[in-house]
């Protein structure tokens, strides 16, 4: 099973579902868990594997079309808040200018907000989802709040005494519980460990 930090997975979906299909393009590698960016329409500029897009060692990550996230989830949820205005959203998708249409609509009858936590959470499910079905292990990063409570806790128990700040959190690692500190796994000082 490999594993993928979720935040990494869901960028690398925005970057595909942002353009038409197969315009961009995003693969990950079931041995290392990297993920790689190809567009028809920006060149990237890291190393692309030769056998990226022929190879059983990628995953092509999907488009939110894949995945019913797109036209099939708008009118999802008109059926679901504005039931009366089906017919009128299920119009806008038969031309250009659609979502702008119906992000019109939502404004109007004050459900935007609502159109996109209901849009967030679909996309989060849908992905999981997806990783569940392919076998792959979602890693998750610890929030900032959760982890500033952490180092509290651990101050307070004289666990910790070098000063860990909300600059310095960011050179976490990719499952985001590391801690650095003066009481490490063999008892020397400044060795990494798990919090």
């Amino acid at each position: 099973m490999v594993a993928v930090r979720f935040d990494d997975l869901s960028l690398a979906f925005d970057f595909v579902s942002g353009g038409a299909p197969m315009e961009h393009n995003a693969y990950l590698s079931i041995d290392t868990g990297r993920i790689y960016w190809i567009s028809e329409l920006v060149p990237v500029e890291e190393e692309i594997p030769d056998d990226l897009e022929t190879s059983d060692r990628y995953l092509a990550i999907p488009h939110k079309n894949d995945l019913d996230l797109g036209r099939k989830l708008a009118l999802r949820f008109v059926e679901q808040e504005l039931p009366e205005h089906y017919d009128r959203a299920e119009d806008f998708f038969r031309s250009r200018g659609a979502y702008a249409r119906f992000k019109q609509l939502l404004e109007s009858e004050g459900v935007l907000e609502k159109w996109y936590k209901f849009e967030a959470e679909s996309v989060e499910k849908a992905l999981r989802d997806w990783c569940a079905e392919n076998d792959i292990q979602c890693i998750e990063k610890v929030r900032l709040k959760e982890f500033l409570r952490v180092l509290r806790v651990l101050r307070a128990k004289r666990f910790l005494t070098e000063a860990v700040t909300p600059a310095r959190a960011g050179h976490l690692s990719g499952n985001g519980n590391r801690c650095y500190g003066s009481h490490g796994a063999h008892g020397g000082h400044g060795e990494e460990r798990n919090i």
